[in-house]
């Protein structure tokens, strides 16, 4: 439901069509049991998430000014958007960042720093906390270990990713 509403906006159907669709289905009688869905939710996977979002938006006016000379620099939006992301999560920091990128090329460019660049911390994305949560439930730990080995190899991935990424847009538009 919510994979079908994202692209529907995105090529112009109006926002008010999408809820009343979303608002009609959640009405149907095979909708979850309440407190199934209540006992079932990741809590602390979402208070974590909102924590973040919270110190994010904290630190976006240091950030801003930290990153106020770039003025939309391409470069400096994805490799600054990838090390936020990193810091406290994918979603806050294009938040944080999104009002520096003045046009659609800058704004891809962060685009792809927090979307590629996300992937050295356990905490970078949201995903990233779901995926921790499944693997929890179905006894697979990891331990500091295995997360260190990750995290540095996540390190070299993403740095390729972001590079890639942003020499590619460069590429394209200049």
């Amino acid at each position: 439901m919510v994979l079908a509403l994202g692209p529907a906006v995105v090529v112009g159907v109006p926002a008010w069509v999408g809820v009343v669709v979303v608002r009609t289905s959640l009405a149907s009688p095979t909708r979850p049991r309440p407190a199934l869905v209540v006992r079932t939710a990741p809590w602390a996977t979402a208070a974590l998430a909102l924590g973040l979002f919270c110190c994010a938006a904290a630190a976006a006016p240091f950030v801003r000014e930290a990153f106020s000379g770039s003025r939309g620099d391409v470069v400096s939006l994805a490799a600054g958007g990838a090390l936020l992301a990193n810091t406290v999560d994918n979603l806050p920091a294009y938040l944080a960042l999104a009002p520096l990128a003045h046009d659609d090329v800058s704004r891809t460019a962060l685009l792809v720093g927090v979307d590629a660049g996300p992937l050295v911390t356990p905490w970078a994305s949201v995903a990233t906390l779901l995926w921790l949560r499944v693997c929890r439930a179905h006894g697979v730990r990891l331990g500091l270990r295995e997360l260190g080995r990750l995290a540095g190899e996540g390190a070299v991935v993403a740095s390729l990713a972001v590079s890639a990424g942003t020499a590619a847009l460069l590429l394209v538009h200049g």
